[in-house]
């Protein structure tokens, strides 16, 4: 969730890996956000449809690691 997320930042409490993983999505152009605590992205398909993709655990993982990565450069 946006406002979640915001909220850690402006009172410096640590964010959860769903959160730096939908930092990380969110600076690469992807729409994501975290619905009772999945991670999930929003894509559009070559027909023009929308699509709601979960993401995995790992790969939540990876992404927040990748924004932390970013964060201390």
């Amino acid at each position: 969730m946006v406002i979640e997320i915001e909220s850690a930042v402006k009172n410096n409490k640590p964010m959860t890996e769903a959160q730096q993983a939908i930092r990380w999505f969110k600076k690469n152009g992807v729409h994501a956000y975290e619905d009772d605590g999945s991670v999930y992205i929003e894509v559009t398909d070559s027909e023009e449809a929308e699509l709601e993709i979960q993401v995995s655990s790992s790969e939540v993982s990876y992404r927040a690691e990748l924004y932390k990565e970013e964060v201390c450069l």
